[in-house]
């Protein structure tokens, strides 16, 4: 894990080579941390490690909690989620960051403290915490917020087969630009047969604020533009789908 201190709103990094962590802050290349807890876990930036093996396939798979970039509170501090990688190679090398609660359900959500089944089937099965605040409410002092309910949740990821065969998928949304837009916003996707696909533009309620259908006649990459000169500034979701797949993307609007 990384080992980058939160304290008193400052990060102070080590100087780990990436290239030797299991986990580090994400960077989606477009947002960045927007602020560091005070009132933390007394953790680093990424941590509550959970390691679980598939003796069958042998597959050693990783479930930890992180600060996220781009989930913010009314303060402009940084939500964790929960992310999840995968190694078959014993843990050599890893497979990219995937960020298990980072839909938009998830938005301001604190999930932290994962656990992990020891028993892998098809899936890998985890649970989690979480409420609507960041920090706890029994430390420090002050602590970060009053007493409220958490929810259990349960978690389940798809066995390194079942990610390969999501991954498979017919369509890719490659860019968006610019982004963050303010008239037009372009989008590149790519197909990997002739389809028809369901594009909207959702916002961080998850309502639909803008809707077409597209016909993709052949292989390979396609422009669409969307027309948002009428939308409010905010955090909004491309969704483009066809039959059960479908990719999100977030795009900011000024």
């Amino acid at each position: 894990m990384d080992t980058t201190i939160i304290g008193n709103g400052i990060t102070e990094t080590t100087g780990v080579n990436p290239a030797y962590l299991l986990a580090e802050v994400y960077d989606n290349g477009v947002d960045t941390v927007s602020a560091l807890l005070t009132p933390n876990y007394y953790a680093s930036m990424t941590s509550m490690p959970q390691l679980t093996f598939d003796y069958e396939n042998k597959i050693l798979y990783a479930v930890y909690s992180a600060i996220s970039p781009g989930f913010v509170n009314a303060d402009e501090e940084n939500y964790r989620h929960i992310w999840f990688r995968f190694s078959d190679d014993y843990g050599v090398t890893w497979s990219p960051y995937q960020d298990l609660t980072g839909d938009i359900f998830h938005l301001f959500t604190e999930c932290v403290y994962p656990s992990v089944s020891s028993n892998v089937t098809d899936k890998v099965h985890i649970i989690y915490q979480s409420d609507n605040y960041i920090g706890g409410s029994n430390r420090p002092d002050p602590p970060a917020h009053v007493h409220v309910d958490n929810d259990m949740v349960y978690l389940s990821v798809n066995t390194v087969v079942g990610i390969n065969e999501s991954q498979e998928q017919l369509l890719k949304v490659n860019q968006i630009f610019p982004n963050p837009a303010n008239s037009i916003a372009s989008i590149t996707i790519h197909v990997d047969k002739p389809l028809t696909a369901e594009i909207g533009l959702l916002n961080i309620l998850g309502q639909q604020v803008l809707q077409s259908t597209r016909n993709f006649g052949y292989v390979g990459e396609h422009l669409i533009q969307l027309k948002i000169d009428n939308l409010d500034a905010g955090i909004y979701f491309v969704k483009v789908q066809t039959g059960k797949q479908s990719v999100t993307k977030k795009i900011i609007i000024e």
